[in-house]
């Protein structure tokens, strides 16, 4: 028994650790100027999220087992887009302050 706690603890550290590195290189790539390289990872998910829907598709076949699949799958999808959002709508809302302090050292 204390083997697979051990390894339910370990299999959870890993977990854990890819999904905070996941988050930090989601917040990276939403910082750069290019939009387009922080819809990559969101991107990458729900293509996973397809391909596994299609394999329940083909194994199970029932509509709602599918979708409620998908919709499981796209989880980590919905969490990386909410970061990119959050994260560009901070950099509109920074870009806005340094217009406004420009314009006003311009007067």
């Amino acid at each position: 028994m204390s083997i697979d706690m051990s390894r339910f603890l370990f299999v959870s550290i890993i977990g854990l650790v890819v999904f905070t590195g996941s988050i930090l290189l989601q917040v990276f790539l939403s910082k750069q100027k290019s939009k387009w390289l922080g819809l990559v990872l969101p991107a990458i998910h729900l293509t996973l999220a397809f391909i596994g829907s299609f394999g329940l598709m083909m194994y199970d076949g029932q509509i709602l087992t599918i979708l409620f699949g998908f919709f499981i799958l796209s989880i980590p999808a919905i969490i990386l887009l909410l970061v990119y959002f959050a994260v560009r709508g901070k950099m509109k809302g920074n870009h806005n302050e340094e217009l406004d302090k420009m314009n006003i050292q311009d007067l």
